[in-house]
C-alpha cells in the first residue's frame, strides 16, 4: 500500500507541481520607464502575489528583491495558498512548508525546518509568536542561517508573516464566516478606506472565533483587532515622506489539550488480577501490596477530590494503593480502555487565558532619485496565564482501596467504605503560571541605489543597505503551585513542603459519559479540618530575565554583466546583553515562597556580555533566460535567553552556520518554474528540556547531594541555585530540497515541494560532561553513605554513569522525529466550460512523510543496542476542497463558498513517536480526524 500511495504521489508531481512560494520571469530590477513607484525599498506587499507565485521578499537581502535574485532558501505561502489548505493559522501552514513540521516534541509554540528546532516567527520582520490569518497576507519561510535578516533569527530559519496594509488607490471590504462539524465558528472582516487619494488610508480587520476543536472538550475562542494606516505627507520630486503604524490586540482564551494520547497505569493492575487493598488507610508495607499495584508512601497527601459521585472529604492519601504501571514502563492507553479523543483535562483545568498587543510606528523617506530612509519603532507585550504547567491530569489511574483514609493520616481498620473502590481517575497538584513579555526595538535602516552603469556597462548596479537596531526584552515568569496555607497539626510550617501541597482529584466514569476532571478547580475555604488553599509562589524558581542587543549591518546587493550575475554580501555585528535574576535573593526562609519583588529581582551586572560577527555571502548567476543556477553561504546566532546549565553557567548563544546551492529555472513559457537545491545546516547550544537520560541524570545526582545533605539552593547544586538546569545539544543537517510551481492552464495551479533530510545529533549536554568530572571525587569519598535504599556509589555505578552513557552514545544518531522523505503536493482547478460550472473550483493536497526512528533496542547490560531499530508509521493524508465564486451588482460585490475536508480518507491511527527497549510504543500522538468546514466570503 506504501509503494503504491508513493507512485501515485509521483504520477501527480510529473503531470506538473508546485511549491508555496516561487519565481517570476526574469526581468530588470529597476522599474520599467515610467511606472510610478511609491514604495520603499524596505517594503513588500502582496499586491504582485499571483495564485501561489510571490515574486519579491526582503528575507534574502534586507531589500525588496525579486525571489529570482536572492541565493537564500526562501518559500513565500500567498493568501490563495493558504485559502487553498484551509490555513486559519500559521501552526496550520507549517505542515504544508518545504522540509517544515510542527514541533512534536512539545505540546506549546515551535517548529522544525531541515529537522532542526526552532522557535523564531516573526511580524513584519520584528519577534512575535505565530499568529491567525485574519490579517496576514503572506508568510515567508526562510530556511537555514541568515545574518542579515532584519532582527534577530534562529539559525535553523525563521517564519515571517506580512500583514495586511491599506490601499492608497480603492476602497475594499472583506467579509467572511466559517463553521466546521465540530460546531466551532470565526468571523473576519476588513476594511481599506481611501482618506485622501493616493495620499492617505486606513485599514481595520477583525476577528471572532469560537472552536471547539476534535479532543472534547475543548475550545479555542480568539478576538483580535487590526489597525493600520498609511500617509504619504510629502511627495516632490526630489523628496518624499511617508508615515505608516499598526496596531494589534490579541485575546485568545483556550483549552490546553495535549496531542500525546494520555497515558495509563491501569491494565498492568487488571492483568494481574485486579485485587484491591483491603486495609483502612492504605497498604501497611510493600510485602501487602497486591500484585500490579503501588502505594504512594509515607509523606502526608492531601486530596480534593473535586468529581465524585459520592462526594468525599478532603482526606490524607499517604500509604494507599493504585494501579501499578506496566513493569516495562508506562503505556499510553488503548481506545479499549479509554476513550483516546476526549481530553482529559476539560475546559478549566487548562484554560489559558493569553493577551497580546502589537505596536508599531515606520517613518520612510526618500531623498533624491536614489536614497532612502527609514525609522521603525516597534513595542510587543504579552501577558499569559495558564492554571498548569508542564503536565497534568494526563495518566490515568485506577483507586484500588476497600475504605477511605483518614484526616490525620492513621490507620483504621474501620474505615468507611470507599465507593470508588476500583474506579479510575485523573489527579495532579495545580501548578499556575504567570508569564509576562515586554520588548520593544528601535530600528533605523538607510538605502542607496547606485547605477555605474552610464559610465561603464561593467561597473553595474549596485543597491547599499546598513542598518542598526536597539532591542531589549524583559521576561518574567511566575510559578505557582497549590498549598494549604493553614498548615495542620504535625505538619512543616513552611508552605513549600511538599506535605503542604494539595493534590486535585476527579472521578471518572465511562458509563455515565464522565471522562473529564472537573470543571470546579476553585481554591479550598474552610474545608475538611479548617484547610484553606491558595496559590504561592513555591512551586519552580521564578524567572526573571533581560536582554539588551545592539546591532549593526550593512549589505550590498550588486547586479552585473547586465543583470546575469547577481551577488549579495552582508556583515553584521551584534552586541548582547543577559540579565538574570537576583540570586542574592531568595524566598521567605520561614514559608519558603517568594515574594512579588524579589521573584523579579535582576541582577545588577549582566550574567553575559558577548560580541558576535557574523556574515553572509551568495550569489545568482542567469544562465539562459530560463536556467540559474545559486550558491549562499552564511551564519547567524540567536540571543537566547538566560538559561543555565547544570553548572550554573550560562547557556552559550545558539550559533548555526549553512550552506545552499542549486539551480533556478523556468519553462514552458514560465508556465513552470522552480527550484532544486541541497544544503548543510548546523546548529550548536539548542537548548531542551526532554532529554530523558539527562532529567535521570539531575534527578540522580540531586539524590547524591541529599544524602550529602547539601542544601537545596547550593551552588554545587544542578543549575548552581538558578533552579532546574536546561540540557544543550548540537544538530547537523544535510539534504535536498524541490520547489517547484506549475501553470499548466490560465485556471489550472499545480504545487509541489520535496525534500530528503538527514539531522543528526552532535555534542550532546556537553555541560554534564564536566559536571560529573567536577564532582565524582567528592562523591566516591561518600561512596558508602546511603539514602532511600541505595549508597552514593550504587547511585553513581548503577544509575547516573549509565544515564551518561547512554547520551553520549546518542552523538551522531539521526535526530528524534526526523522524517527522511517529505512530498507535498496542493493543487486548484478552476472550471471555465461548461457554461454551468463556470465559477466553481475543485483542489486538494497530499502530504506525505517519511517513518521516523522511535527508539532502539537493548542489549544485556542495558546500554543501547543501535542494530536493532524501532520506526514508526509514515504519514499519509489527503485534503480537498470545492468551491464556487460569482460576481453580483455588476461586478462590485464578489461571493466565495468553499467547503474543505481534511483527512479525507479519515486516517485516524495514533503516530507512534517513542518506544521502549522492547519495542512497544510508550508515546502515542493523535491524528485529527475527518474535518469539515464551510466558509463564505464576500468582498466589495
Amino acid at each position: 500500500m506504501k509503494h503504491r500511495r508513493l507512485a501515485a504521489l509521483l504520477l501527480c508531481s510529473l503531470s506538473g507541481a508546485v511549491a508555496p512560494a516561487q519565481q517570476a520571469p526574469a526581468s530588470d530590477p529597476e522599474p520599467p520607464e515610467g511606472e510610478l513607484v511609491e514604495l520603499s525599498p524596505f517594503v513588500v506587499t502582496a499586491a504582485t502575489d499571483r495564485g501561489y507565485v510571490a515574486t519579491n521578499t526582503e528575507a534574502g537581502s534586507r531589500l525588496n528583491s525579486r525571489i529570482l535574485d536572492t541565493p537564500s532558501a526562501i518559500s513565500i505561502m500567498t493568501t490563495d495558498f493558504l485559502q487553498d489548505i484551509d490555513a486559519i493559522s500559521i501552526d496550520d501552514a507549517l505542515n504544508f512548508g518545504l522540509n517544515t513540521e510542527s514541533e512534536p516534541e512539545t505540546d506549546g509554540e515551535g517548529y522544525r525546518i531541515r529537522g532542526i528546532r526552532s522557535g523564531s516567527y516573526s511580524r513584519n520582520y520584528f519577534i512575535r509568536g505565530s499568529g491567525d490569518t485574519y490579517n496576514i497576507s503572506r508568510a515567508t519561510f526562510s530556511r537555514g542561517p541568515n545574518s542579515i535578516l532584519f532582527g534577530n533569527a534562529d539559525p535553523s530559519g525563521i517564519i515571517n508573516i506580512t500583514t495586511k496594509q491599506p490601499d492608497l488607490s480603492r476602497n475594499r471590504l472583506e467579509l467572511s464566516s466559517r463553521i466546521d462539524d465540530e460546531g466551532g465558528w470565526r468571523v473576519t472582516g476588513g476594511l481599506s478606506h481611501v482618506i485622501v487619494p493616493k495620499r492617505v488610508a486606513i485599514r481595520v480587520d477583525a476577528l471572532n472565533q469560537e472552536l471547539d476543536g476534535y479532543r472534547d472538550p475543548t475550545r479555542d475562542d480568539w478576538k483580535a483587532y487590526y489597525v493600520a494606516g498609511t500617509a504619504m505627507l510629502v511627495d516632490k520630486r526630489n523628496y518624499q515622506l511617508t508615515v505608516r503604524f499598526d496596531y494589534e490586540q490579541v485575546r485568545r482564551m483556550y483549552s490546553y489539550a495535549r496531542k500525546d494520547v494520555i497515558t495509563e497505569s491501569v491494565s498492568y493492575w487488571k492483568s494481574q488480577g485486579g485485587i484491591t487493598a483491603p486495609y483502612g488507610n492504605g497498604v501497611t508495607g510493600s510485602s501487602t501490596t497486591p500484585a500490579g499495584a503501588t502505594r504512594q508512601g509515607s509523606t502526608n497527601y492531601l486530596v480534593v477530590v473535586d468529581q465524585s459521585l459520592t462526594p468525599i472529604p478532603i482526606l490524607n492519601w499517604k500509604n494507599t494503593a493504585r494501579g501499578a504501571e506496566d513493569p516495562g514502563g508506562i503505556l499510553p492507553a488503548s481506545g479499549e480502555l479509554w476513550p483516546i479523543y476526549v481530553n482529559s483535562m476539560g475546559l478549566s483545568a487548562g484554560l489559558q487565558d493569553d493577551r497580546q498587543r502589537f505596536r508599531t510606528v515606520y517613518i520612510e523617506q526618500k531623498i533624491g532619485k536614489n536614497f532612502f530612509l527609514q525609522a521603525a519603532y516597534n513595542d510587543y507585550d504579552r501577558q499569559f496565564w495558564r492554571p498548569w504547567s508542564n503536565e497534568g491530569f494526563t495518566e490515568l489511574r485506577v483507586d484500588i482501596n476497600e475504605q477511605l483514609p483518614s484526616l490525620d493520616g492513621a490507620r483504621n481498620v474501620d474505615a468507611p467504605p470507599n465507593p470508588n473502590v476500583g474506579q479510575y481517575y485523573f489527579e495532579k497538584v495545580m501548578r499556575p503560571q504567570d508569564y509576562r513579555y515586554d520588548e520593544s526595538t528601535f530600528r533605523v535602516s538607510a538605502a542607496y541605489e547606485l547605477d555605474l552603469r552610464p559610465i561603464n556597462t561593467w561597473l553595474g548596479y549596485h543597491r547599499l543597505v546598513g542598518s542598526y537596531d536597539r532591542r531589549e526584552v524583559e521576561n518574567y515568569i511566575d510559578n505557582y503551585i497549590e498549598v494549604n496555607l493553614t498548615p495542620l497539626a504535625g505538619y512543616p510550617a513552611a508552605l513549600n513542603e511538599n506535605a503542604n501541597r494539595i493534590y486535585r482529584r476527579s472521578y471518572v466514569y465511562r458509563d455515565k459519559g464522565i471522562y473529564s476532571v472537573s470543571e470546579n478547580l476553585a481554591p479550598i475555604q474552610q474545608g475538611a479540618g479548617g484547610i484553606n488553599s491558595g496559590y504561592v509562589r513555591a512551586g519552580t524558581v521564578p524567572t526573571a530575565t533581560r536582554t539588551k542587543s545592539d546591532s549593526l549591518f550593512g549589505a550590498l546587493q550588486s547586479f552585473w554583466l547586465k543583470n546575469r550575475l547577481v551577488t549579495i554580501a552582508g556583515i553584521r555585528r551584534d552586541h548582547v546583553k543577559n540579565w538574570d535574576r537576583d540570586l542574592l535573593l531568595g524566598p521567605d526562609p520561614d514559608t519558603g515562597v517568594w515574594d512579588a519583588a524579589s521573584s523579579a529581582m535582576l541582577s545588577p551586572e549582566p550574567a553575559n556580555d558577548d560580541v558576535v560577527n557574523t556574515s553572509s555571502l551568495g550569489a545568482v548567476f542567469h544562465l539562459t533566460k530560463w536556467l540559474s543556477i545559486f550558491y549562499n553561504k552564511s551564519d547567524n546566532f540567536s540571543p537566547g535567553s538566560t538559561r543555565r546549565d547544570i553548572n550554573g553557567a550560562m547557556i552559550p548563544i545558539s550559533v548555526g552556520k549553512g550552506q545552499d546551492a542549486g539551480i533556478k529555472f523556468q519553462l514552458f513559457d514560465n508556465k513552470l518554474s522552480g527550484t532544486i537545491g541541497a544544503y548543510k545546516n548546523t546548529k550548536e547550544h539548542d537548548t531542551v528540556t526532554g532529554i530523558l537520560a539527562a532529567n535521570d541524570a539531575v534527578s540522580d545526582i540531586n539524590s547524591i547531594w541529599g544524602i550529602l545533605n547539601e542544601p537545596d539552593n547550593s551552588s554545587r547544586r544542578p543549575g548552581g541555585g538558578y533552579g532546574s538546569p536546561r540540557n544543550t545539544r548540537d544538530y547537523e543537517a544535510q539534504g535536498f530540497e524541490l520547489d517547484l510551481t506549475y501553470n499548466p492552464l490560465r485556471n489550472w495551479r499545480i504545487s509541489l515541494s520535496a525534500a530528503y533530510n538527514d539531522t543528526t545529533y552532535q555534542r550532546v549536554v556537553p555541560a554534564l560532561d564536566t559536571y560529573i568530572e567536577k564532582y565524582i571525587d567528592v562523591w566516591r569519598s561518600h561512596g558508602t553513605e546511603s539514602g532511600g535504599g541505595s549508597t552514593v556509589n550504587e547511585i553513581i555505578d548503577n544509575r547516573l554513569l549509565p544515564n551518561h552513557r547512554e547520551l553520549k552514545s546518542m552523538e551522531g544518531d539521526t535526530a528524534a522525529f526526523i522524517r527522511p522523505l517529505s512530498i507535498t503536493l496542493v493543487t486548484s482547478y478552476r472550471f471555465t466550460n461548461p457554461r454551468w460550472l463556470r465559477g466553481v473550483s475543485v483542489g486538494g493536497s497530499v502530504r506525505y512523510r517519511d517513518r521516523t526512528i522511535i527508539g532502539f533496542g537493548e542489549n544485556g547490560d542495558g546500554t543501547i543496542n543501535r542494530d536493532v531499530t524501532y520506526h514508526g508509521r509514515d504519514i499519509y493524508q489527503t485534503n480537498a476542497f470545492i468551491a464556487y465564486e460569482r460576481n453580483f451588482f455588476r461586478k462590485k460585490v464578489r461571493w466565495k463558498t468553499q467547503l474543505s475536508v481534511r483527512n479525507v480518507l479519515d486516517d485516524t491511527d495514533p503516530l507512534e513517536v517513542r518506544a521502549r527497549p522492547d519495542g512497544v510504543p510508550d508515546r502515542l500522538q493523535l491524528v485529527q480526524p475527518r474535518t469539515l468546514t464551510w466558509s463564505n466570503s464576500f468582498s466589495f
